[in-house]
């Protein structure tokens, strides 16, 4: 056998026990993590075991379901119920209905009592317009009298006047 091949020999087996030799610790630290997911795994498995005894301790037993279902048919409402209870809803519709004829009516009554006091105050308006021109006319017409009064009087007393003094610039 040539040396450079047993060199390689050699030294192939020489690696090979130095990694024998950190064998027995990665060995214990192995069975250490595998002790530690043992214990976990059980614990899990107790939890488990657990969860699964409250879920069937919690189930509803034929008779619990049976039992159940009549409490509900007990308390569901019967056809005469349901029948009364129409009746009331469209009783109650039938109130609504009404009241909603008298708000109409009330509505049409408001808008023609409004209309009425709308024209009697339009009325009212008018009239007091006619009154107020009428009588506006009546004493401005009154003053127009009294003014030629006043003013013939005015030209009265200057005739009086200017026959008393006669101007310096006329000829009298």
């Amino acid at each position: 056998m040539p040396v450079a091949d047993l060199q390689r020999r050699v030294e192939m087996l020489q690696n090979t026990v130095e990694s024998l030799r950190t064998l027995p610790a990665d060995v214990r630290r192995l069975g250490r993590r595998m002790g530690r997911a043992e214990s976990q795994i059980l614990q899990f498995r107790t939890e488990i075991h657990d969860e699964f005894s409250a879920i069937r301790r919690e189930m509803a037993t034929k008779a619990d379901l049976v039992d159940g279902l009549a409490a509900v048919r007990a308390q569901m409402a019967t056809r005469t119920d349901l029948a009364a209870g129409f009746d009331a809803v469209r009783a109650e519709m039938a109130t609504k209905a009404a009241l909603a004829a008298l708000r109409t009516e009330l509505r049409v009554e408001i808008q023609e009592s409004v209309a009425g006091a709308v024209r009697e105050l339009s009325s009212a308006i008018a009239e007091t317009r006619d009154d107020l021109a009428r009588s506006i006319r009546d004493q401005l017409a009154e003053a127009q009298r009294q003014t030629r009064m006043l003013f013939e009087d005015v030209v009265d007393r200057l005739k009086i006047l200017g026959e008393r003094n006669p101007h310096p610039l006329r000829g009298n």
